[in-house]
């Protein structure tokens, strides 16, 4: 073989062996026993709807400044309090808005515990359509209440994320 087709086959092979070894699937939302979707790729951003556009890049450990990073609030509620699981994540900044830092997140989980009576009574009182939250004021002005607490920090990460309707 001359020197210009070993290149050629060298840099292929190259070419395969990144693809297969870093091959990428999106991963389904993660479900716990008992509770409701943990964590999925659409949320709430004041009524609007917004999903994730590509996948993640782990920031873990970065030591990047928290000031860097907006919030996705993951709800977490027992299914048995209210078994559907569409209920959306929030967040608290999207693109175009004050505040926003390019798609840059720290996941938090909001939990309402164990008493059904937490999560339909700070829906009811709290959330603006009594339904759903679809506004983080709304959903921080629950735990500031008392009726949910900020758990763990879930996972740090950046994702770009674009608006739905």
């Amino acid at each position: 073989m001359s020197f210009k087709k070993n290149i050629v086959l060298a840099t292929l092979l190259v070419g395969v062996f990144l693809v297969s070894a870093f091959k990428v699937e999106a991963a389904p939302p993660q479900v716990v026993p008992n509770l409701a979707v943990v964590f999925g790729g659409k949320f709430w951003f004041n009524a609007v709807k917004y999903e994730t556009i590509s996948l993640p890049t782990d920031f873990t450990d970065t030591g990047a400044p928290d000031s860097t990073f907006n919030r996705i609030f993951v709800i977490k509620k027992q299914l048995s309090c209210d078994p559907d699981p569409t209920h959306l994540n929030v967040i608290d900044s999207a693109p175009g808005e004050r505040g926003f830092n390019g798609g840059r997140w720290k996941v938090y989980i909001v939990d309402f515990g164990t008493s059904c009576e937490s999560f339909t009574y700070a829906v009811a009182n709290y959330a603006r359509n009594g339904v759903d939250f679809e506004f983080a004021e709304d959903l921080l002005n629950a735990i500031d209440s008392g009726f949910a607490s900020l758990g763990q920090l879930l996972k740090t990460f950046e994702c770009p994320v674009k608006r739905l309707n």
